[in-house]
């Protein structure tokens, strides 16, 4: 995903990190182990990142420029003002996320990139961090990509970028809300609730609820489940059946995607 600038992550991850120990969702065990997991494969991810970035800007500035004066973003300015342009633009790319997370569930070669997202035996902000590096290679070259052939704007990427970063750690979160206000906004935005049925052990919770923002596009697309936050709240096992426990220091996070076994559905 797009990224904040290291001071305000910093400042977001702080807040949500306070609000989980003052107001937590859950009691969590093991937190340490997990946290230096999933840390350190964001610390992988951003040494990704920084080469990546030079990588492809070098590329789209220097081998494949778009000079053509009748692109998207050309075309879309003949009817838009500036406001509508940006709007558009983060429905455009809040449509593309949910399409390409979908998409890492449906195809088998990229679920196992994904799944290491998944294996995460308990929910808390750190999750959101938790992604195995050959996603992030796939995932950055085809963000690259979407805004290339886009051509958006500085702003349009920033503006979207800043605000699915921000609500994404939110929406990780092992946090508890009031349950009207939460109710309310799960009706525009994903909200932790409904996030949290997204990292079920259940595969039919796990296959839904895959919007980054918005939450309408999964109940345009059918892929919408709805969370039970009337009453007493009741944990959720989360993870994956066949990576549990056993399967949770770095390098065996890893290695999962290798272990994965398409047929069997289990660690091979």
């Amino acid at each position: 995903m797009l990224d904040l600038s290291t001071d305000y992550l910093a400042i977001i991850l702080i807040i949500i990190i306070l609000w989980e120990y003052f107001f937590p969702r859950e009691f969590i065990l093991n937190i340490r182990k997990r946290w230096f997991n999933n840390f350190s494969l964001y610390a992988i991810n951003i040494i990704i990142k920084w080469v990546l970035t030079f990588l492809i800007s070098f590329t789209a500035i220097h081998i494949f420029p778009i000079t053509d004066p009748y692109n998207f973003r050309s075309f879309l300015s003949r009817y838009l003002n500036q406001a509508e342009y940006l709007f558009l633009s983060f429905l455009l790319f809040d449509v593309f996320f949910y399409s390409l997370h979908r998409l890492f569930h449906h195809y088998q070669y990229l679920w196992r990139l994904h799944l290491v997202h998944h294996s995460d035996i308990e929910l808390d902000v750190t999750t959101n961090f938790r992604h195995h590096p050959f996603e992030q290679l796939v995932t950055s070259w085809l963000i690259a990509l979407f805004i290339w052939l886009g051509q958006f704007s500085i702003e349009a990427v920033s503006i979207y970028g800043v605000s699915a970063t921000l609500i994404q750690i939110w929406h990780h979160g092992n946090i508890s809300i009031p349950k009207n206000i939460e109710k309310m906004l799960g009706y525009l935005i994903i909200t932790p609730s409904i996030h949290e049925l997204h990292h079920s052990s259940c595969r039919e919770e796990t296959d839904s609820n895959y919007g980054a923002f918005f939450s309408i596009w999964d109940r345009i697309f059918n892929s919408f489940t709805k969370p039970n936050i009337e009453g007493k709240h009741i944990k959720i096992t989360y993870g994956l059946e066949y990576f549990r426990e056993q399967q949770q220091t770095l390098w065996q996070t890893l290695k999962q995607p290798f272990n994965y076994s398409n047929d069997k559905n289990t660690p091979s």
